[in-house]
């Protein structure tokens, strides 16, 4: 343990998050451990296959693994026109603050709506992420 100034635990906090402070000024840093998110997936008015849920769990956890994804909720289902092969998939991201949401059709094809949709909340999660440090940083973007 080592007693450091204001700054210096500031940038620790940032660094590590997960820091325990004591009443004398020290600080003890603790190993955060890589937490899975929890998957849901739903499907309405079909059955899906364990292929395509294995699917949709595999690009789930490509997401970046430092968001504190919590849990991911995937709902899929065919489009309520019987003569347009829609298929859709939306997937709601619960993590800290407000939740995140991506909803993405395809012609006829599960698979293309669910990396839709992963790439999106993909590109959501960057620029959150992009905000939080350049809130830190003192700037913003308008």
């Amino acid at each position: 343990m080592y007693a450091l100034n204001e700054t210096m635990r500031t940038l620790l906090k940032i660094l590590c998050r997960t820091v325990c402070m004591h009443n004398c000024g020290t600080i003890m840093v603790l190993k955060r451990e890589k937490q899975n998110m929890d998957i849901i997936i739903q499907s309405l008015g079909f059955k899906a296959g364990d292929e395509l849920e294995g699917y949709v769990k595999e690009k789930l956890n490509k997401l970046t693994p430092n968001e504190n994804i919590v849990r991911a909720n995937v709902t899929m289902y065919v489009g309520a026109d019987k003569n347009l092969p829609d298929t859709w998939c939306e997937i709601r991201l619960e993590v800290p603050g407000n939740d995140l949401f991506a909803k993405e059709s395809a012609k006829d094809d599960f698979e293309q709506a669910a990396d839709s949709a992963v790439n999106k909340l993909q590109s959501m999660l960057r620029k959150a992420k992009e905000k939080q440090i350049d809130q830190w940083h003192g700037r913003t973007n308008s």
